[in-house]
């Protein structure tokens, strides 16, 4: 007779898995466990880490509308939706250098907190001069240009 090592399906081994997974550059099989997990069986908190999981994920085998909507869910579902949206522009930022995302991420959050005011300057400080001009709008920011080029 052979014995079988059945593991039991844990979220949390799920989790485990999918992030060994993501660190061999397994993206896909990555994604494939993290979405067997049922977000509703799990604290507020849990369920955003594997959104913003999947939503990192998702740019990282190019696909950032599917990554955009988890980001997306990730703030609409937690309290501190300047965390999250600061976490979610960090994450487009590392595997993608789809600056223009980011920097809407990080407008939102200068338009909506005191606390992050100044998100969206100190990333435009990193923007190459073609970058800039093709991200800022001139007619929407030009306070925010004249005070970046003082």
């Amino acid at each position: 007779m052979r014995n079988h090592l059945k593991l039991e399906d844990n979220n949390y081994i799920r989790y485990k898995y999918a992030t060994a997974l993501e660190e061999s550059g397994q993206y896909q099989p990555a994604i494939e466990q993290l979405e067997k997990i049922n977000l509703t069986d799990l604290l507020q908190y849990h369920a955003n880490v594997i959104r913003l999981t999947l939503g990192r994920l998702y740019y990282s085998i190019k696909q950032p509308k599917k990554g955009g909507q988890y980001f997306d869910e990730a703030v609409d579902n937690y309290d501190d939706q300047e965390k999250t949206l600061l976490y979610s522009a960090k994450s487009i930022l590392a595997n993608n250098s789809d600056h223009k995302k980011a920097i809407e991420k990080l407008d939102e959050i200068a338009q909506h907190s005191p606390r992050y005011a100044d998100a969206l300057k100190k990333l435009t400080l990193n923007l190459t001069s073609e970058e800039y001009f093709d991200i800022i709008d001139p007619k929407i920011k030009l306070e925010d240009t004249e005070m970046l080029n003082e």
